[in-house]
């Protein structure tokens, strides 16, 4: 997940990852618009539109991948003396900032909300129809959850954003070449776009609660972490003493609800700057399988055999 070549990737379409990105994004968001009961059978039950509706809302997760090895990225051949090949070139500036500013699309409450609509056609799984390794992981018991859909799908984004390789080569690229993209600069932007973004949309805002505690965990994850040079912690624990003072001067009583939001934000932050080895790696949720599609022993093609 922390790969430096940006032109090697599993499934990709393309020239430019972060363009293919943005063209799947609009057709994920137009086949959400779209989507309704005529996605199953007459006669099937409406708990399986998430067999459908998984693969759909996941669907851009290859091309997240692959957008993220811009970042910090070498376009390498493994050259022999002679043969006239260029072993490293750094990748672009320009092409390293549309990288990160589609993958920080791919976290916005706008792309991660699951429409309503959708979720008021999509009822808990009734008996003998069992939830398996293609479906959302929840934390609502048996009634589908966006806001466990938006955690495990901003998720991979951030984690790839903040992988300790690519986090030491954004310092160790960018000391070499002062123009390029510094991993100061993708943490500023990682909390501009999540803890400092203003929601007004009570749904929206949740949805970027949600994702605000995950970009605060991987920075505290990422600042301790056995791969992670001394550079990129002395980063991190700088990121979070700034946010903590961001917090601390931006919290009013006036919504109450994001009030205790940014409070708890604050109390996580100081205990882990005053302890960090006594702070628990929080659990998040994790995206359905997604490779292969189709194998779980008890599903064919998405659907439960019953």
């Amino acid at each position: 997940m922390g790969s430096s070549l940006p032109t090697a990737h599993l499934w990709d379409n393309g020239t430019s990852p972060a363009k293919e990105l943005k063209r799947m994004l609009k057709m994920r968001a137009e086949a959400l618009e779209d989507f309704d009961e005529k996605k199953i059978p007459v006669g099937t039950a409406m708990a399986e539109l998430e067999d459908v509706l998984v693969p759909i809302y996941f669907g851009h997760r290859y091309q997240t991948i692959a957008t993220s090895k811009v970042i910090g990225g070498l376009q390498y051949n493994y050259a022999v003396r002679g043969d006239g090949q260029t072993p490293v070139e750094f990748v672009p500036v320009k092409e390293q900032e549309e990288a990160l500013n589609t993958l920080l699309e791919t976290i916005s409450p706008e792309v991660l909300a699951l429409p309503s609509a959708v979720l008021k056609l999509i009822p808990p799984r009734p008996f003998g129809l069992r939830r398996g390794r293609e479906h959302f992981k929840l934390r609502s018991g048996s009634v589908l959850d966006p806001l466990s859909a938006a955690e495990s799908a901003a998720n991979p984004a951030i984690s790839l954003l903040l992988h300790p390789h690519r986090a030491n080569r954004l310092v160790s690229l960018s000391a070499q070449d002062p123009d390029l993209l510094t991993f100061t600069g993708v943490l500023d932007s990682l909390v501009k776009a999540t803890w400092h973004k203003e929601v007004e949309n009570r749904y929206l805002a949740e949805v970027q609660r949600t994702v605000d505690h995950l970009v605060l965990s991987h920075i505290m994850k990422l600042s301790m972490h056995d791969d992670a040079s001394p550079q990129v912690k002395a980063l991190c624990m700088m990121s979070l003493d700034n946010l903590w003072t961001w917090l601390s001067a931006n919290n009013t009583a006036d919504d109450p609800v994001e009030f205790a939001h940014k409070r708890y934000a604050i109390q996580q932050i100081k205990g882990f700057l005053a302890n960090p080895e006594k702070m628990p790696e929080p659990e998040v949720l994790s995206m359905p399988d997604g490779s292969p599609i189709g194998h779980d022993p008890h599903f064919a093609c998405g659907h439960a055999f019953h």
